[in-house]
């Protein structure tokens, strides 16, 4: 359910990235052409017991390219309630 919420996100936020599989069959969306990356990051309930997932957008930025060290550059978080269609953008 969460990888189908997560698709929600990818048609409205991210719509050029590429479907990439993890080893554990889960999967990220990421732009080939550039260091931009859409993951799953957690399940959690409201406090109304309500299921949400929350995914994290990001940059992938290259700080050194002799070493390789980077850090990642948040672009937005999205939160997406269990069976609705709607995607809440964090900011």
């Amino acid at each position: 359910k969460a990888m189908a919420a997560m698709d929600l996100v990818k048609e409205k936020y991210a719509s050029n990235y590429k479907k990439s599989m993890n080893d554990d069959g889960t999967y990220v969306y990421g732009d080939i052409s550039t260091p931009y990356v859409l993951e799953f990051d957690s399940l959690h309930y409201d406090e109304h017991g309500k299921v949400y997932y929350s995914f994290h957008q990001y940059e992938i930025v290259e700080d050194d390219a002799a070493t390789g060290d980077g850090h990642a550059a948040t672009l937005n978080w999205y939160t997406v309630y269990e069976g609705e269609n709607e995607v809440i953008p964090m900011f």
